[in-house]
This record gives C-alpha cells, structure tokens and sequence, in this order.
C-alpha cells in the first residue's frame, strides 16, 4: 500500500512537471521561493527480438521461436522544494509496453503450442534526500524495473523487481551511523520460475578517534520464497541476523603496530534448520623495521547447526624477514583445536620458506624452497562437517574438492555473489575419483571457462588414526631480456599414519611444473607442462600452449586472439582428452557515428571422459545520428555434448533504436 502512494505521488510530481515546462516554455525550469524543477528529460525507445532454438536429447526434439516486440518512453527530473539543503528529489518514470508471440513443437508429442502475451510494466525510480547537508537526512527511495537474463544452456528468464524503502543518517564525524529499511518484491518468470518478499533492516555505526576506528554492522533479513519446477512447487522461508563489530586500534603515531579485532554472529532459521555462528578473531600486526614484520593471531570459531554444535580454537604466529632486498624468509606455527560431537580433531602446523631474487646482466634469477610440516590428532567418532570453499572451474584445469570423505548430496556450486545457484548435469559435474571429488563446468552451462564458484558441502571426519605430513616445494625462475620468462616448480607431499588406520591410503603425491612465457608488446606465449603423480590413482600429464594476440594497428581498430590447445593423459587409467579455445574479439569504429564489433569463440574437449563442443559467433552495429541511437546485434550458438547425445542450437536477432530528447 505504502509503494502504491508513493507512485501516485510521482505521477503527480511527474504532471507538475510537464504542466511547468509547457507554460513556461523560455526556462529551463520554475524557480522560485519554495520548489526548483529542472527542464524533464524525455526518451523513447523501441527494441524487437527474434530468437529460433533446436533442442536435441536422446529422448526428444524440440524446437522454438520466440518474437518479442517492445516499447518504452522515459520521463525523468531532478529538483529541491523550498530549499537544497531542505528537500532534494530525483525522479524517473518509464511505462513499457511488450508483446510476445511464442512457438513451440514436440517431437515427443508430435504437437506445436502456440501462445501470445501482451503485458505492461509502469517502471520508475523515484529518490528524495531530505536535510541532506545537516546533522542528520533522510532518504526516501522506491523504483521497480524489468530486465531479461539471457541464458547459454537453458531458456531465457524475466525478472520483475520492486524496491522501496528508507535510511536515516548522522553525519557526525567522531560517530557517523545510518539506519536502513528496504522491502523487496521479485517476480522471476521463464526457465528459473520463482517470487520472493524480502524485508531487510540495516545498522552501521561507525566510531574515529585518533588511534583507532571501530565499526559495527547490522542486518536483519527476512525472506519468504516460492520456487516453481516442471514437477513440483516449493515454498520455503527464511530469516537471518548477522552482526559484525570490528575494530582497528594503532599503538603507535606511525602505524607500525596495528591490531584488528573482529566479533561476528550470524544467526538464521531456514524451514526446519536452524544455523548460528560465532566468530572471534585479533590480529596483531607489528612492523619491527623495514625489513622485518611479524603476525599474531588468535581465531575462536563456533558452528551450531540443528543440534551439532562445532568449536574451533586456534593460535598462529608469523614473521617475515628480508635481507638486501633479495632474500625473504617467511617462518611460521600454528596450532588449531577443533572440537564437536563425539570427537575432535587438533592439529599442530611448522613452515619455512625461503625466495631469493637476483638481477643479473640479462635480467633476474629467482630461487625459491618451501617447508611444511604438520602433525593431526583425532579422537572419539566421526563426524559430518559443513564447509564451504572457492574453486575456479576451467577446462584446461583438473579440480578438486579440498576435503576427503564428502557427502556427494550436500554439493551445492553457486556464483560469487550467491545470488544464483548453479544446476547439476547441467552447469557442473561432479565424480568421485578416488577419494577425492571433481567439480568441472560444462560446456552447454552457464559457468564460463575461468569462472570463481563457491562450492558448498559436508564432509565426514574420520577419526580413526592420527598422522604427520611433510610438504616441501622448490622453485627455480628466470627472467630474460623482460620478454622470456621461465619457471621449474617441484613439489611433494608425504603422510604418515603414527597410530589407528586411515580408510585411504596414505598421501605420497609428487609434480613437476614448467611454465614458459614469451611476451612482446602485441602477444604473449605460454607453454605448460605439468606432470601429477598420486597415490590415490588420479596423476595426470598435461601439456598445453596458449597464444594471445592484442592489437591495435590503428587509433579506431582493435584486434584481440586468444588460443589454448592442450592434451591431458590420466596415466592411472590409460584415458586421454584434448582439449582447444579459440576466441576473437574485433571492434571497429570508421566513423564517430558507426561502430562494428564481432565476437567468436570455439571451445572443444574430447576424450574418454569428455566429448563437448561449443561455438559462438556474435557480430554487432551501433549507429548513431543526433539524439538517435540505434544497434543492431546476432548471435548464433551451436552446442554438442556428444558423450550423453545432446545438442543445443540457437540463434538470436536483436534490435533497438532510441531517442532522447533534452
């Protein structure tokens, strides 16, 4: 009801607007005692869309086109009643208008479904600061908007969104805080269906003072979600707290002692689960000299989850030392308790690192040795941990899960942000190897080549024996004539089992890595070799090179290559695979008026574990005349995963001129 006001009272802003402009045609705007409204500013816009698909499983055929026509005009002004420092606004409306036809046949059904739909969405963006440069202001913000998420593997998406809400804030400058409420409505339509209500509150204050700095944040959110699938509908709530209060105390004038402080607590209720978290940590940072810096710090972890309570406790120290500048010796302990039912699990950890950097007369030498020792006890029973890490998923790239003994139906992979939740067999893979499990994209998903996940999952602790690993690494580099650069890395890792028995075999992995690099002021070359021998009976011998090209040969053209080719052999197994990329990006303006741009990418793995192909292609035209704009865009892409029988091809038309008028 409140959003509802709060649009009726933009259109009426809105229509004083136009009122003004209209009767006062040689101003800008209406200035006098008590408002300022600037001259509206005016667009319109119109896009159309043609999309094809062709679907093709074992199972069916399917085949798609979907035309989408679209309107738009925008409406938008800045201004301040009575005073600036009083009232400022900014307002922005634009109704859209839309129209869909949607074809569709089934190869299963020998049927074609034809629907057409006509919607309307009143899209704005209205803001207001009140008081703004005093003590303390308000903002007053609402906006609602549509926009479509285009998809590689799977149907396109629609998200319809509608935002209100408030902050209050003190600009005190020993004790600045702001005080925030925000209400969330998302309506999401296509492949990911779902409708979300959220209400967020928000806390931050924030304390100076001349040797330190102390900051707490606050949010409270609470969250009701409705997710639709082919076969079922789920609702599911959730409610959250997370406090943060951290703070930054300097000892000295000059900063050279710095201790941070941290104390945070999440607590959440999804559905039936219920998760609190508590984390403790200090941090003391002590510079000694310019050469010498040394680290302290104390960690104090608590997990509950449902009735599993988790506590971690854990001390550390480090130092780094450097001498002439050329060697660095990084030297440190820890020590690590990690309690929870039924058992525990200590560890006690030593490192030592040595790097060494010397220019000679062609360039720079580098040599560098690595320690790690670390002993583990562990006692009473096993028990299921939740944990949670970051992986980049590449093709050239095996990658595994850190842990051992995971529960395979807790994966969960998710971006970044942790705003979308990936698909299994769809975005990732994952495959037990051994004891270990390997996460990999897929070429007809939405995770791109290089991408950073979060991978969520538990794992189950075996407390049957204790053990000691040593690692040690060595590295050997070159840097010649700052065109070539090479790099030797050996590294190895040994497990002991001291008492009880382990249900893998002990650890005894050994690689070898070459990298060489050739760089000149237009391309660089890599060539790779890396050679993985473990017990576990996942080594693995991969070679790989890689090109890329980036010029540009005159002020208005670029030109960008990149080429990855490699072969990977699984010497456990007696399996192979190849894989290549190839990607070209051109851009090209001959006029300040007409730009060209031309996308192509081709990306294939085949082998006996995988048997992908992917290609795109996708040029692009903007044009511009006066308050004109106009762009003309294709993509066509053509998908095989040619080892479950499986192909995806789509192409997409896309147009849209605009016009703004001031």
């Amino acid at each position: 009801m409140i959003h509802r006001k709060m649009l009726a009272i933009l259109i009426v802003f809105m229509q004083s607007g136009v009122v003004v402009l209209t009767t006062v045609s040689t101003l800008y705007a209406r200035e006098g005692d008590f408002f300022f409204i600037e001259r509206p500013k005016l667009s319109m816009g119109a896009s159309y869309e043609l999309e094809e698909e062709k679907r093709e499983t074992p199972e069916m055929k399917e085949e798609t086109t979907t035309h989408d026509l679209q309107e738009r005009i925008g409406l938008g002004t800045n201004g301040w009643v009575y005073h600036p420092n009083l009232m400022e606004y900014r307002l922005f409306l634009e109704p859209q208008w839309r129209q869909e036809k949607f074809d569709r046949w089934r190869s299963a059904t020998d049927s074609t479904q034809t629907s057409r739909r006509k919607t309307s969405v009143m899209a704005y963006d209205a803001r207001t600061t009140l008081l703004k440069h005093k003590p303390c202001s308000l903002d007053i913000f609402g906006s609602r908007n549509n926009r479509r998420l285009y998809l590689t593997s799977v149907p396109n998406f629609d998200i319809e969104s509608e935002t209100w809400g408030t902050r209050l804030n003190f600009t005190n400058p020993t004790l600045p805080a702001s005080f925030g409420f925000i209400n969330r409505k998302v309506d999401q339509t296509g492949f990911y269906q779902s409708e979300e209500d959220n209400n967020e509150l928000r806390a931050k204050i924030r304390h100076n003072a001349n040797n330190s700095i102390t900051e707490l944040n606050i949010l409270y959110d609470d969250r009701d979600r409705t997710t639709r699938t082919v076969s079922e509908t789920m609702d599911t709530s959730s409610t959250m707290t997370n406090s943060e209060l951290t703070n930054t105390w300097f000892f000295t004038q000059d900063n050279r002692v710095r201790l941070d402080s941290l104390l945070y607590n999440t607590r959440s209720e999804f559905d039936d689960s219920d998760y609190n978290t508590w984390v403790m940590a200090e941090n003391l940072f002590w510079t000694h000299s310019q050469n010498l810096l040394t680290q302290y710090t104390l960690n104090y972890n608590r997990r509950d989850v449902n009735d599993t309570v988790t506590e971690e406790r854990a001390v550390k120290a480090g130092l780094i030392h450097r001498l002439f500048n050329r060697l660095t010796t990084d030297l440190g302990a820890s020590a690590r308790v990690n309690d929870f039912v039924g058992g525990s699990e200590d560890a006690y950890q030593a490192n030592l690192g040595f790097n060494y950097r010397r220019p000679i007369s062609w360039g720079n030498l580098e040599l560098g040795a690595g320690y790690d020792y670390g002993m583990t006890e562990r006692s009473g029973t096993g028990q299921t941990i939740p944990t949670e890490e970051r992986r980049v998923l590449s093709s050239s790239v095996e990658t595994y899960l850190d842990k051992e003994n995971v529960e395979f139906d807790t994966i969960v992979v998710i971006d970044v942000p942790g705003t979308r939740v990936f698909i299994r067999d769809v975005d990732y893979r994952i495959e037990m190897v051994g004891p270990d499990v390997r996460i990999s994209r897929t070429l007809l998903g939405d995770i791109a080549d290089g991408q950073l996940v979060s991978v969520r999952y538990s794992y189950r602790v075996d407390t049957g024996y204790d053990d000691s690993r040593f690692g040690q690494s060595y590295r050997f580099g070159l840097d010649l004539w700052s065109f070539l650069y090479f790099m030797y890395t050996h590294g190895r890792l040994d497990q002991n089992i001291t008492s009880g028995e382990s249900r893998s075999e002990p650890i005894d992995d050994t690689y070898n890595r070459v990298r060489i690099r050739l760089e000149a002021d237009w391309s660089e070359t890599q060539f790779l070799y890396e050679d993985q021998d473990r017990r576990n009976g996942n080594s693995s011998v991969t070679k790989s090179v890689r090109q890329l090209i980036n010029l540009r040969a005159w002020r208005n053209f670029y030109f960008n290559f990149s080429g990855d080719y490699g072969e990977r052999e699984f010497t456990d197994t007696g399996e192979d695979e190849t894989f290549y990329t190839l990607g070209t990006n051109i851009s090209w303006t001959p006029k300040w008026w007409c730009s060209f741009s031309l996308i192509c990418l081709r990306n294939s793995i085949s082998g006996d574990r995988q048997d992908m192909l992917y290609s795109e292609i996708g040029p692009t035209i903007r044009l511009a005349y006066g308050v004109w704009t106009g762009t003309i865009s294709y993509r066509l892409t053509d998908q095989e995963d040619r080892e479950n029988d499986d192909s995806l091809w789509r192409q997409r038309l896309y147009f849209i001129v605009s016009r703004s008028l001031w």
